[in-house]
């Protein structure tokens, strides 16, 4: 007689292809407890919430403002509230080897944000130190960077939770994303080629200009566009993975 399947367990890793890349989309099954299911949970909440305070921290010192302590302060905070929900995460399924190869890989990125983020202040304190626009423009790159390894992580764990809608908006969203992400980095890499032999110092203030009012506005509508949809994936997310969890415990 053929051995019996459970409803909503896994494919073992030797079953997959070689070199797959692709998380089987299998239910949660009874390999995860309750406890790992709500630490997702309160990851997603610190995503979630974490992905606007890094924003506004980072733009503040893109526009006319006189940095205070609060911005010395806030930047790193924020980002570490992104690190703190990227490890609850990998609490979840520590065995399945693509899932945490992608939540390592955000992880990272976003320990480089924590670490880079007070850079910001010191470049807005002193804007024509080169070392602190170098470490700036190294900290933009990689906060792009996350956005696309965070909805590939969203993406991994929307294969992972029950609900085939969550699966589809996360797939969406994770190409609109990394497509805005890709036209933001080009347009600014084309923009600095133009101007050129513009220092970097001189390209990074351009956002400060008091006449560059549009140009602000343009550019936080741009930027805001693929921490909304991270926000929205996240949050939806969360509701599966809540609901999992009450689902579980009655």
């Amino acid at each position: 007689m053929p051995p019996s399947v459970t409803p909503g367990s896994r494919e073992s890793e030797s079953s997959a292809p070689s070199g797959s890349n692709v998380v089987r989309e299998a239910p949660v099954g009874p390999g995860a407890p309750v406890a790992e299911m709500a630490s997702v949970v309160r990851g997603l909440a610190a995503i979630f919430w974490g992905l606007p305070i890094a924003l506004l921290a980072f733009a503040r010192h893109f526009l006319a403002f006189w940095p205070s302590v609060y911005d010395l302060v806030l930047p790193p905070a924020a980002t570490g509230l992104l690190l703190l929900g990227l490890h609850r995460l990998s609490r979840l399924y520590p065995q399945e080897r693509i899932w945490q190869q992608a939540v390592f890989q955000a992880q990272i990125l976003a320990l480089l944000l924590v670490g880079l983020s007070p850079f910001l202040f010191f470049w807005s304190r002193t804007p024509g130190a080169d070392f602190f626009g170098r470490a700036v423009v190294v900290l933009l790159g990689a906060a792009f960077a996350f956005v696309v390894a965070l909805m590939r992580v969203l993406v991994r764990l929307s294969a992972i939770l029950p609900d085939e809608t969550a699966r589809s908006d996360a797939r969406l969203f994770q190409g609109l994303a990394t497509y805005v992400v890709v036209v933001l980095v080009g347009a600014a890499v084309t923009l600095f080629v133009r101007l050129s032999p513009i220092g970097l110092s001189e390209f990074l203030e351009l956002p400060k200009q008091p006449s560059a009012f549009g140009r602000q506005a343009l550019l936080l509508l741009l930027t805001l566009l693929p921490i909304a949809m991270a926000m929205a994936v996240a949050w939806k997310l969360k509701e599966v993975a809540m609901g999992v969890v009450i689902g579980r415990r009655r």
